[in-house]
């Protein structure tokens, strides 16, 4: 279907860049059908005074003017709208609302576009959906009418994004002022739909400032990185000269923007120190909330470093509600789950605080971010638990030790720091730092590494091999939870609810001396301050408790199956962790919300009885 906006977008495109791929308008405008009617259209409207022409080979379209002075008197005059679209409904009451800035009626605003009442209600329906993000509302009052609230900075912003492009402008445009817009594009070197987003914020901006609109406040988290560009405060000037009006550092600031959030790493190569405490404040803000989620620690200086421009980017972008391109955000939630998670649950942090609404990619990007940060906490992990540093348990005394130690070292190598502990040392003392433990004697207790069993005198070929087994040993979630959490399964009546159903769960576990008695209140309180019910029917609540030392998970399954719940993967966490515990914990998070994630993996899950049925999924490769 044809857009009259559409259509706007293109004429406007070739205005400030006669010559463009077609590639690139496709992306802006729709499919290469499309194009060509709009360009028919537009050359019949303007006969007179241009022409669009698109090459033989059609990879290119131009635009040549006979009478420029003419066309730029009759610029947007011709335009007619399109009220059987809703889009241009919604967009002509924001244009009224805005520049009339008081209240009107809906029956005038009926009678205006030709539609019924309960039309225009039901437009106003989605359009205030639409404005929650630009922290605007429309008010009605009982004999007054309706009425635009907001502050002047969100009213531009949607006079930009919902308004311009089917009611452009009431200024008077020319040729020299597409001109100097071009030439700053150039200069800048900026895409064309940035290029045309900075002509669609400067003549806004011009537009409420002659109608005695001023922006006249400092915008938050947002600096503007060329305030001190001779290129810009010419063009400024020029601007100013051509339409008579006069801008504060503050308007300058609020046009400049698509110049200034281009990308992360032109941020990158600028000094921002005047924001970066409340940067970090963010950052810190953001990891307090994954620990007490999720009881996942990470250092806030390792991930403030590595993140601190592409949040200032992302904040910046969301305050001016530039879109962003889905290249990978299906991608990012199924290979990296737990970032996933972390990210969302960051993000809240910006709603928080600026009321700042992101996107499910814009969750991705961010989550690209605690991805690299968990697997450089991870590569660390094994690389400390590997061959660099391991444990000799033995009660054969130093003498034995020293034997097997310098056997060891050929293997191993002379770099290799070996450690000398007695059975009952790995009782006492913390042993997560090493990557092994070789032993001579039975180990009943659980260490939580892999063991290697050994005799005085060592069989170099069998050694080596065993530990090039576990240096290449992936971790499997269902092979190995046996080792690392206590697991039960439960069937549970649906009937129950979702608290009841839980509180069966936690019943369990206390009488059998598992947990701490007051389990439940402590989940009743956590799930008072947000919900932990995810999508697909899974309900994953997390919760620490002092009593424990070993992870704790039972998987709850609800028969019959509804599609509110199917299951309940209740965690226990011990309050403190060793560091192979919580590479551990970071590894089940992975693999539930991998569960999570895939309906079909939920469904698996639904006939599984105990361990040895999981066991049996996970050979069938049915719950990866």
């Amino acid at each position: 279907m044809l857009s009259y906006a559409n259509r706007n977008i293109l004429l406007n495109l070739l205005l400030l860049k006669n010559n463009l791929p077609m590639e690139g308008i496709i992306g802006e405008v729709g499919s290469k059908d499309e194009v060509w009617n709009y360009v028919r259209e537009l050359n019949n409207m303007y006969k007179n005074e241009l022409k669009i022409d698109i090459a033989k080979n059609e990879n290119k379209i131009m635009l040549s003017f006979y009478d420029k002075d003419k066309f730029y008197k009759n610029l947007y005059m011709r335009n007619t709208h399109d009220f059987n679209d809703f889009r241009c409904r919604i967009a002509y009451l924001f244009n009224e609302l805005i520049n009339k800035g008081t209240y009107l009626n809906i029956l005038d605003l009926s009678d205006y576009m030709n539609v019924s009442r309960g039309t225009v209600n039901n437009d106003l329906r989605k359009a205030k959906s639409l404005l929650k993000k630009y922290n605007a509302e429309i008010v009605g009052v009982p004999n007054k009418g309706i009425k635009f609230n907001s502050n002047e900075f969100s009213k531009r912003l949607v006079l930009i994004y919902e308004v311009f492009d089917y009611f452009p402008s009431d200024i008077l445009l020319n040729n020299k002022f597409m001109k100097l817009i071009e030439s700053l594009a150039n200069y800048y070197k900026i895409d064309s739909s940035t290029e045309y987003l900075l002509y669609k914020t400067i003549v806004v901006s011009i537009c409420r400032i002659k109608g005695g609109n001023h922006l006249n406040f400092r915008i938050p988290m947002y600096k503007n990185f060329e305030s001190n560009s001779e290129v810009l405060n010419n063009f400024i000037k020029k601007v100013e000269r051509i339409f008579k009006i006069k801008f504060s550092s503050e308007e300058i600031d609020f046009i400049s923007f698509p110049i200034n959030i281009r990308n992360s790493s032109h941020i990158n190569a600028m000094n921002n120190s005047q924001n970066e405490e409340l940067l970090f404040d963010i950052v810190s803000q953001m990891l307090k909330s994954v620990e007490e989620k999720f009881m996942i620690h990470i250092d806030e200086y390792d991930f403030f470093n590595q993140v601190k421009y592409h949040l200032l980017f992302l904040i910046n972008r969301l305050t001016f509600k530039i879109p962003v391109k889905d290249i990978f955000s299906n991608q990012i939630k199924i290979r990296f789950p737990l970032a996933f998670e972390l990210a969302k649950m960051s993000m809240n942090v910006l709603y928080e605080q600026y009321r700042l609404v992101g996107t499910m990619v814009d969750v991705s990007y961010l989550a690209v971010y605690f991805a690299l940060i968990l697997d450089e906490r991870k590569s660390n992990h094994e690389k400390n638990k590997t061959i660099k540093k391991v444990a000799v348990a033995t009660n054969g005394g130093r003498g034995v030790f020293e034997l097997i130690r310098r056997q060891l070292q050929e293997i191993l190598g002379t770099n290799s720091q070996i450690d000398f502990l007695t059975v009952s040392d790995l009782v006492t003392k913390d042993t997560s730092e090493y990557g092994i433990l070789f032993s001579t004697e039975n180990i009943i207790t659980d260490v939580h590494m892999p063991v290697i069993y050994i005799n005085g005198i060592i069989d170099y070929t069998y050694l080596t091999r065993k530990i090039n087994e576990i240096g290449n040993k992936e971790f499997s979630f269902i092979e190995d939870i046996s080792k690392i959490v206590d697991f039960k399964v439960m069937h549970l009546d649906a009937e129950n609810g979702y608290r009841n159903n839980v509180k069966i769960i936690t019943n369990r576990l206390v009488e059998e001396g598992c947990v701490s008695n007051n389990i439940y209140q402590v989940f009743e309180e956590k799930d008072k301050q947000s919900s932990m019910i995810y999508e697909n029917g899974v309900a994953f609540p997390h919760l620490t408790d002092k009593v424990i030392d070993k992870l704790s998970l039972t998987l709850g399954i609800i028969k019959p199956i509804t599609d509110s719940l199917k299951i309940i993967f209740f965690l226990v966490i011990p309050e403190n962790m060793n560091s192979q515990q919580e590479d551990s914990l970071m590894k089940i998070y992975d693999q539930i919300f991998t569960i999570i994630s895939k309906k079909e993996l939920v469904n698996n899950l639904q006939y599984v009885n105990s361990l040895e049925d999981l066991y049996t999924l996970n050979e069938r490769k049915l719950l990866a």
